[in-house]
């Protein structure tokens, strides 16, 4: 690795790659209580849950490892159809491995017959708010889940809709905001990495996408403000800060992928701004992904997990 001209993200493997640096960011206070919530005797009937921006699944095989659910109808939501195709993918193969024999539906879903009752496994297409705008305005969801998403949308338009959809009592567990700071170590110009930092933060606060507001730097504090104004209670909240780092010049599984994907999405957004000396900011990129390559650089990035509750009917 000579530098970000020689790196571009293929998506699915970088989800895969930050899938172990999520497992260990998770607030453990807030995943248990939904861990909890979906264990009571009062859950143990069917439950509908939504995931918005579901990725490659990892959520789901999260929740399917720590919760014995009965029925289960669990829908994936994404805009990005090779993530959802290898959601599938990997949720057949858990499936098989547990000894179970999924059943491809016409539809694309997943029907998985187990010991507890039957699964049923949805994958759609879509983008959020053409869901929401297309879809029955009902209450209708036990739970929604956003893991690492709310803070690439305008979540102060989004959660009213989420709420709204929720049945009285249902959940909404919203992990991994981010929430203003990023940290590159070793320090190798202070104050030029902090000018770096700060443009970035800026390009969150100023991003739009489809002519949309898109997150900003501090989503996650802002968040529990828009959980009160929407009409839910919170439940839980805490940190879930990503920390990377070698041990013994050598990150776990693949996270050295996820960190030069970072590096990339710091380079891509920042290659051309006007604040920006381009020569010295190439340079300290390629710096960086060569830590990486060495076993050198560390990264933490601060997040907020949140667990809320619509209405007063509940099974948490």
């Amino acid at each position: 690795m000579t530098g970000c001209q020689a790196f571009e993200i293929h998506f699915v493997r970088y989800l895969a790659a930050k899938q172990s640096v999520d497992d260990r960011s998770l607030n453990h206070c807030v995943w248990r209580r939904l861990i909890s919530a979906l264990s009571s005797p009062e859950a143990a009937r069917s439950l509908r849950l939504l995931e918005i921006g579901a990725g490659i699944g990892a959520m789901l095989e999260r929740l399917l490892e720590q919760v014995s659910f009965s029925d289960l109808n669990y829908t994936l939501l994404d805009t990005n159809a090779a993530c959802l195709e290898e959601s599938r993918r990997r949720i057949t193969q858990r499936a098989i491995r547990n000894g179970y024999e999924p059943v491809r539906r016409n539809d694309g879903a997943l029907q998985i017959a187990t010991e507890r009752g039957q699964q049923l496994i949805s994958f759609l297409h879509a983008d959020i708010f053409d869901f929401i705008r297309a879809g029955d305005p009902a209450p209708g969801w036990d739970v929604i889940l956003a893991h690492a998403f709310m803070d690439l949308v305008d979540c102060g338009a989004l959660l009213p809709d989420l709420c709204r959809r929720l049945k009285a009592g249902g959940l909404l567990h919203l992990s991994l905001n981010y929430d203003g700071e990023t940290i590159f170590l070793p320090v190798l110009d202070n104050g030029f990495d902090r000018h770096i930092v700060e443009l970035y933060h800026q390009s969150m606060d100023a991003r739009i996408v489809q002519g949309r507001p898109s997150g900003d730097r501090y989503t996650g504090r802002h968040l529990l403000a828009h959980v009160a104004a929407a009409g839910a209670e919170l439940l839980a909240a805490g940190s879930s800060d990503w920390v990377v780092f070698p041990r013994a010049h050598r990150y776990f599984a693949d996270e050295a992928y996820f960190l030069h994907a970072i590096l990339h999405t710091v380079e891509a957004e920042l290659r051309h701004h006007r604040d920006l000396d381009s020569r010295r900011f190439a340079a300290w990129i390629a710096h960086r992904h060569h830590q990486v390559e060495t076993g050198e650089l560390i990264y933490i990035a601060k997040n907020l997990d949140l667990l809320a509750r619509i209405g007063n009917v509940s099974f948490a």
